[in-house]
């Protein structure tokens, strides 16, 4: 079993890459590693946006909010 980049994200870089082979273009220099990285953050942010979006909407943003920022790992 290999290890996807992200298990917890669906872009096409977590379902056709595993994390040995990014681990290789980045160590080889290979621009296609870059590439890759760049299309999987773009999708991220893509998401992240969007599910901000459906949060402010339906109303369910500031119970949302504390779940992401822990799942992300981000230092308030």
């Amino acid at each position: 079993v290999y290890d996807s980049v992200d298990p917890g994200f669906a872009s096409e870089l977590c379902r056709e890459y595993t994390l040995a082979y990014m681990h290789h273009l980045f160590r080889a220099q290979e621009i296609l590693g870059l590439t890759l990285a760049s299309v999987h953050n773009l999708q991220f942010y893509l998401w992240l946006m969007q599910e901000i979006r459906d949060r402010l909407d339906d109303g369910s943003f500031d119970s949302w909010y504390p779940s992401m920022v822990e799942r992300l790992g981000v230092r308030l």
